[in-house]
């Protein structure tokens, strides 16, 4: 059935918005969501282009500000491994913000 005006498009919205609704059913189930590995240069730039169609240029020149500014760490390395005291650190700011349940019990390590 196709929309053949403007006007008629107008009433099916109205209807829509002036319906009532009902769930009538909701399954719920608990799952387990990983966070994906740290970024390598080449993941960060891949990324990067994918999402926001940035260069690899534009990107670097992104990291390599917050690295100034203190907000990540150097980018410009392939090892994804992360020092202990940054992951306790994460737990613990994680744990504050968004409470334990958010915050893994036991880092995973790469």
């Amino acid at each position: 059935m196709a929309i053949e005006s403007e006007k008629e498009a107008q009433k099916i919205l109205s209807d829509l918005n002036n319906a009532e609704y009902i769930v009538s059913g909701l399954d719920k189930k608990e799952t387990k969501k990983y966070p994906a590995p740290p970024f390598t240069t080449s993941t960060l730039q891949q990324e990067s282009a994918s999402k926001l169609n940035y260069s690899a240029k534009q990107t670097m020149r992104l990291a390599q500000d917050l690295y100034e500014d203190g907000l990540i760490t150097y980018m410009r390395t392939d090892s994804v491994s992360v020092s202990t005291l940054a992951t306790k650190e994460a737990k613990e700011v994680i744990s504050e913000i968004y409470g334990e349940n958010y915050a893994l019990e036991v880092p995973k390590i790469l």
